[in-house]
C-alpha cells in the first residue's frame, strides 16, 4: 500500500523551533506587565508593532509574538480575511485557554511586496473576545532594492539617473489653484534606466512620468501637479521616486509654495 507524503513547510518546521524556543526562555517569574505590555480587550500581547526599518526587496524576516488570554474563558484565535501571499502566520494555539500562552509566529517575505519606500501592513486577529473580537498587528519597513555584485565580465556602465531640479517651488499661489510642473529625468549611464515608482504621502500631489523606462542618453518626463485646495501659508511636501541605479536608487524632491486666499 502506497504512503501518502505530507508536505511540511520550511517555515512551519522554523515557526515550531521558534515556539519551543521561546517557550524554553519563558520566565514564569518575570514581571507580567514586561512580558504582555500591550492590551486589546482580554488578550494580552508582547507587543503589538513590528517596526522593522529598512529591509532589502530579497529579504526574509520572521518575528515572534507572545499572546496571553487574561479572561476566564477559553478564547477562539485566527486571521480576519485573506492574508497577502507575501506574509504568512503560524498559531502554536488556535483555541486558548484563560490564563493560557501562546505564540505567533510572522513570516514576511519582501521579495514578494512588489513595492519601495515605506510601507505599512494591518494585520487583523479575530477572536470571540466579547470585549473586543479583533485586533490589530501594525508592520511597518522601508523596502530599499538589493543590487547584487556585479560580475566580473561586465564592463558596460550600470543605469545612472541624473535629475537637475529637486526642489519645485511655485511661489506664491491663489487657494484652489492646481499648479504643474515637468521635471526632466535623463539616463546617463549605459543600461536602461527603470523608474520603478514615484510615491508620496500628501493627496495634494499628483506624479506620473513618461515612461518607466528610459534608454542610455534618453531622458523621461515626470509630471508634477500641486492641488493647494484647503491649504495656506507657507506649505513644503516631499516625494521619492525609485529607481534601479545602484548609487542612487531613492531620489528625493521637494514642493514648496507660498498659498494665500
Amino acid at each position: 500500500m502506497r504512503s501518502n507524503k505530507i508536505k511540511i513547510s520550511a517555515f512551519v518546521i522554523a515557526a515550531c523551533v521558534l515556539m519551543s524556543l521561546a517557550s524554553i526562555a519563558q520566565n514564569s517569574d518575570g514581571n507580567f506587565d514586561d512580558r504582555y505590555p500591550k492590551k486589546s480587550g482580554a488578550l494580552r500581547f508582547s507587543k503589538l508593532n513590528l517596526i522593522w526599518g529598512e529591509v532589502y526587496n530579497n529579504q526574509v524576516k520572521i518575528d515572534t509574538i507572545r499572546l496571553f488570554n487574561s479572561s476566564a474563558k477559553a478564547m477562539n484565535i485566527g486571521t480576519e480575511g485573506k492574508t497577502p501571499d507575501y506574509l504568512q502566520l503560524v498559531f502554536s494555539e488556535s483555541n486558548l485557554s484563560p490564563g493560557a500562552e501562546s505564540y505567533l509566529v510572522l513570516k514576511y517575505d519582501f521579495s514578494k511586496r512588489d513595492e519601495f519606500g515605506f510601507v505599512l501592513d494591518r494585520l487583523i486577529i479575530k477572536t470571540d473576545d466579547a470585549e473586543m473580537p479583533l485586533k490589530n498587528i501594525n508592520i511597518t519597513a522601508s523596502i530599499r532594492e538589493y543590487f547584487p555584485p556585479k560580475e566580473s565580465g561586465d564592463s558596460i556602465p550600470d543605469p545612472k539617473v541624473f535629475v537637475a531640479e529637486k526642489i519645485v517651488d511655485f511661489g506664491k499661489v491663489k487657494a484652489g489653484d492646481k499648479l504643474k510642473k515637468e521635471i526632466l529625468i535623463q539616463n546617463t549611464g549605459g543600461k536602461i534606466l527603470k523608474i520603478h515608482r514615484a510615491k508620496t504621502s500628501c493627496g495634494c500631489l499628483t506624479l506620473s512620468v513618461s515612461k518607466s523606462e528610459i534608454e542610455p542618453g534618453a531622458s523621461a518626463v515626470l509630471n508634477v501637479e500641486f492641488n493647494s485646495f484647503a491649504k495656506s501659508g507657507a506649505e513644503s511636501y516631499f516625494f521619492n521616486v525609485y529607481f534601479n541605479d545602484p548609487m542612487n536608487s531613492d531620489v528625493k524632491f521637494e514642493v514648496k509654495a507660498d498659498v494665500w486666499k
